[in-house]
């Protein structure tokens, strides 16, 4: 069963777009996405390019790929990513807290922090609850939040 810390894919989940699904390649997607979460940093780069395994990995299995097909994906996009970072539990803690939060969003360092915490959120909350929280709730936070939600939409003006 899929969880907040576990990647199940399912062929009952596929996007309208879909030709075929199998079991098996939802089988061998939902491992080769756990590892890939588990094991690889979000960024590849300095830059702030990020890991594009998922994204690959679920087109090609909602067009009908075989696992092997999947296997051979993950193989190649894997070998330039980095390892993921280490997640640091005092830092996850002082999330809670509005400023601190504000603070530390956006710094690439942090980000297995910020998908720790909201690994928590979702586990104590539930997804409905906490995109309304920090989404659409209104107010100068969750305003804010909604904005970076959308920032990667528009070119940089800085």
């Amino acid at each position: 069963m899929a969880s907040p810390s576990t990647i199940k894919v399912s062929v009952k989940d596929v996007p309208v777009f879909s030709f075929n699904p199998k079991p098996e390649t939802a089988e061998k997607a939902s491992e080769v996405l756990q590892k890939d979460y588990e094991e690889h940093n979000i960024y590849f780069n300095d830059e702030g390019f990020h890991n594009h395994i998922d994204h690959h990995v679920l087109s090609i299995f909602a067009l009908g790929a075989s696992p092997e097909d999947v296997e051979r994906s993950y193989a190649i996009d894997s070998k330039y990513q980095r390892p993921a970072l280490p997640v640091d539990e005092s830092i996850v803690k002082r999330l809670s807290s509005p400023d601190e939060f504000r603070k530390l969003a956006g710094k690439r360092e942090h980000y297995p922090n910020f998908l720790q915490f909201f690994k928590q959120e979702l586990e104590a909350k539930g997804v409905g609850q906490v995109v309304h929280d920090y989404i659409f709730a209104g107010g100068e936070f969750a305003d804010d939040m909604l904005a970076r939600f959308f920032a990667g939409m528009r070119p940089s003006i800085d």
